[in-house]
């Protein structure tokens, strides 16, 4: 994918900062395509563990399993949910009068 960036002025300046720009968003287009070769690999390597459990486990041992696991993850996205709620203030926001 390429993508053409309009100088803001045709200007030694607006060269240098069209060419930073350009930079800037081919490491990003690269990091976004590292991410989505994670993904793919992360989700064969899921896929192969499940069939794994699948072959070894019975039918309700695996789905018991699998309950277990989404509970897992329900709880784990609460806390982290609360945490993002709760997160203390920098001290520079707090005033004074709080403090004491």
């Amino acid at each position: 994918m390429s993508v053409r960036i309009k100088l803001p002025l045709r200007t030694p300046k607006g060269w240098k900062l069209a060419e930073k720009v350009g930079f800037q968003f081919l490491k990003l287009e690269l990091r976004i395509a590292e991410t989505h070769s994670k993904i793919r690999a992360l989700t064969s390597e899921k896929e192969f563990v499940l069939d794994f459990f699948r072959s070894r486990l019975t039918t309700t041992d695996f789905e018991y399993l699998l309950t277990l696991v989404q509970e897992l993850q329900r709880i784990a996205g609460l806390k982290l949910s609360i945490q993002r709620n709760f997160l203390p203030l920098p001290r520079s926001q707090i005033s004074h009068s709080q403090m004491t």
